[in-house]
């Protein structure tokens, strides 16, 4: 999987999905650790919540951390 580039070895994929997401004004990726031996990915691909993606269109100058805690509020 490594050689085929489809696993990120080096963590930067993971950032690249979270400003992905803030750049299009969607919500953050969430993980579901619920099980012990397997990591489930909920990636949203629209607006769940408007007032969130209004926020990050109003403030396009936002850093990712900030984004990463509104979308927690």
């Amino acid at each position: 999987m490594v050689n085929i580039r489809m696993i990120d070895t080096q963590g930067y994929g993971i950032h690249k999905m979270y400003q992905s997401q803030k750049d299009r004004y969607l919500p953050m990726p969430d993980y579901d650790l619920s099980t012990a031996d397997e990591v489930v990915l909920n990636l949203p691909g629209t607006i769940i919540d408007e007032n969130y993606s209004l926020m990050l269109l109003a403030n396009q100058d936002m850093s990712l951390m900030d984004a990463v805690l509104l979308d927690q509020v």
